[in-house]
C-alpha cells in the first residue's frame, strides 16, 4: 500500500502544466498534463496516421509499449535536473524536492518490518 499523493496533485497545485503550456514546453506529441488533451487524442492520431499511410500504400508498422509502470523507474535526480533546466524554480521546485528527496519505504511481512530505505525512482 504506498501512502502518497498523486504526482499529478503536485502538477496541479503548482500549475506546472499551465507553465509548461505558457513556455511552450510541451511537444505536439504531449499528451498526458496537457490541457485539452487526453489518451483519446493519442489513439484518434495514431489511427489516423494508420489510414493515412495505408491510403498512400505505405508499410505500417507498430509497436506496443506497456507503460503502466513507467513513472515507478523515473529518477529523481534526473527529473528535478530537467525541472531546473526548464526554468521551474521557486517554491514549486522546493516542494517537489522536499517530496522526492524525504520519500521512503518499507515492508512488512508477516509482523517482520524490513530496513527502512529511500526511495531514489518513481514519482507515483
Amino acid at each position: 500500500m504506498s501512502l502518497i499523493p498523486v504526482f499529478a496533485k503536485i502538477m496541479e497545485s503548482f500549475q506546472l502544466s499551465a507553465y509548461f503550456e505558457e513556455n511552450s514546453l510541451f511537444t505536439e506529441d504531449q499528451f498526458g498534463f496537457h490541457r485539452g488533451r487526453a489518451t483519446t487524442d493519442a489513439v484518434q492520431r495514431l489511427v489516423e496516421s494508420i489510414l493515412e499511410a495505408m491510403e498512400k500504400k505505405h508499410s505500417t508498422a507498430m509497436i506496443l509499449c506497456d507503460f503502466t509502470k513507467a513513472f515507478d523507474c523515473v529518477s529523481h535526480e534526473i527529473l528535478l535536473g530537467k525541472l531546473m533546466r526548464y526554468g521551474v524554480g521557486g517554491v514549486a521546485m522546493r516542494t517537489m524536492e522536499e517530496y522526492l528527496s524525504r520519500r521512503r519505504q518499507v515492508l512488512t511481512v508477516d509482523g517482520v518490518r524490513s530496513q527502512e530505505l529511500q526511495v531514489k525512482y518513481g514519482v507515483l
